[in-house]
């Protein structure tokens, strides 16, 4: 079993904001994975969509905890499926990259992010998966505060330029890490 965790907050007044990008992703790959649903549900402190695809079972999933504590339903999860961390894949927002950029790696996060830092203290291990996706466009004269910044939302051409790589990432996923 794989698991691709995208973080975000689960409030719909947090649905575009930068810091949920992890959220569209999931949503990216459930549309690219439709015809191999098996069951969608609401338990563990998450969302959970399952997938079978080529004999793997592949679950996309949303936690519900805020950001700041999605280490809570991660490693429950983790716990609960005696999932390998090799087969996880944590999706997120990173400041260290500019805005539709992105990089799928293991044992290497941004600098500073409370919900990926919140992720490593529960498993209490930085080797998992990560697919960081870039969403800094900040003017560097006047820099908005990272915190700040990540909770504004996307501008409408921010979105579009988002759109275009997402295609780009789920196949990403697809082959790289999933290997399908």
């Amino acid at each position: 079993m794989k698991l691709i965790v995208g973080l975000g907050n689960p409030d719909e007044k947090h649905k575009l904001n930068r810091h949920n990008v992890g959220f569209m992703m999931i949503d990216e790959l459930s549309k690219q994975f439709k015809d191999f649903l098996i069951k969608k549900s609401h338990s563990i402190l998450s969302i959970i969509l399952e997938y079978e695809i080529k004999g793997e079972r592949v679950q996309l999933i949303k936690p519900l905890t805020y950001m700041n504590n999605s280490g809570e339903s991660v490693s429950t999860l983790s716990r609960f499926y005696k999932v390998d961390l090799s087969n996880m894949c944590i999706v997120h927002d990173d400041l260290d990259l500019q805005l539709g950029e992105y990089k799928l790696q293991k044992n290497k996060g941004p600098k500073v992010h409370g919900g990926v830092a919140s992720v490593e203290q529960h498993l209490k291990t930085t080797d998992f998966w990560r697919l960081r996706i870039g969403v800094d466009e900040r003017d560097p004269e006047k820099r908005t505060p990272g915190d700040i910044y990540v909770l504004q939302d996307f501008l409408p051409e921010e979105l579009d330029v988002l759109k275009t790589k997402f295609s780009d990432m789920c196949g990403l996923i697809t082959s790289q890490f999933l290997s399908l």
